[in-house]
């Protein structure tokens, strides 16, 4: 059994504004903020009318098939001051939240440069009042350095460990640019004891080839037997496709086309993703694995979800 793209996304403008009157014209970067029975609360980004992002919050009932449910689409979390690293957008990257830990946001922050086209770099907000999140600091929780001068380091996947009380993350690291328009970027491992500064390039996870230049938003979770990740691969000719990898320790991963039945594809045959399939969230379900992911258009056209039987996976 295999991962199946759907036909048709369960979250998108069309089916949103038919539901709420409300107009939403990216769902990016979809990630599940938590499970209570059947409905689960997701984080998306969505831009503004100055390409701006702001993070919005949607709920989906799984039962009896995965639909929206609520009564609204609610913002939760806004760009940051004017000249900080997130000023020009954010959006959502994972969500920790576990006993006797705050619910905690890692984000990323978008910021345009003048010689390349953006920065992109990691934050870390908590939850507040009205279940809306402010920022723990207005820097990022990363840090350049001359191993990682290229301003982009970013889609902070963390996961915390309670065997070891020990945070977790896998993150993209630039590499280089290989021209204004097109950076290259790598998946890498960090670690932290407080969720909140890390020792960050321990070690490379995925590395990118002059035919693969970027590897993007890894999402990760833990079995009894290892890791499993997902990640987006595209190259300047190729659009971004859904790879999966796995690992016993969570730092040496590979190969990295191990499981052709647990990676997506586009699909000339599904209109909403015919050109691109990226951006995972995979998470357990009554016993069955499934997956948000984006489509055509970085999230413009919505997102969707995918399943198999957790037994195939463990």
């Amino acid at each position: 059994m295999k991962f199946k793209l759907a036909d048709k996304p369960i979250v998108s403008r069309e089916i949103v504004k038919n539901k709420f009157d409300t107009d939403i014209q990216h769902f990016m970067l979809p990630v599940v903020e938590s499970i209570q029975n059947s409905v689960i609360a997701v984080l998306f980004a969505d831009r503004d009318a100055k390409n701006r992002s702001f993070i919005r919050r949607i709920h989906i009932d799984m039962e009896p098939f995965p639909h929206i449910s609520g009564k609204s689409v609610e913002t939760v979390f806004q760009p940051g001051e004017l000249g900080c690293f997130d000023d020009n957008g954010v959006s959502p990257s994972s969500v920790v939240s576990s006993e006797n830990i705050t619910k905690l946001l890692y984000y990323i922050g978008w910021k345009p440069r003048s010689t390349v086209r953006f920065g992109l770099f990691g934050g870390l907000a908590i939850q507040i009042a009205g279940n809306k999140y402010t920022r723990v600091s207005r820097a990022p929780i990363f840090t350049l350095s001359d191993s990682e001068p290229f301003h982009v380091l970013t889609a902070p996947w963390v996961l915390f460990d309670k065997k070891s009380s020990i945070f977790r993350m896998w993150y993209v690291s630039g590499t280089g640019w290989k021209s204004p328009d097109t950076p290259c970027y790598n998946i890498k491992y960090a670690e932290s004891s407080d969720g909140k500064h890390w020792d960050q390039n321990i070690c490379v996870c995925l590395d990118n080839t002059e035919e693969i230049t970027s590897l993007a938003r890894p999402s990760v979770i833990k079995t009894k037997n290892g890791f499993h990740m997902w990640y987006s691969k595209k190259s300047p000719k190729t659009e971004y496709s859904i790879h999966h990898v796995y690992s016993v320790d969570g730092k040496n991963w590979g190969p990295m086309e191990n499981s052709s039945e647990l990676s997506l594809h586009s699909n000339f045959n599904c209109e909403w993703a015919s050109e691109m399939v990226c951006y995972s969230y995979p998470f357990v379900y009554n016993n069955n694995l499934y997956i948000f992911h984006n489509g055509n258009g970085y999230g413009s056209t919505g997102f969707g979800i995918t399943s198999i039987p957790l037994k195939k996976l463990i």
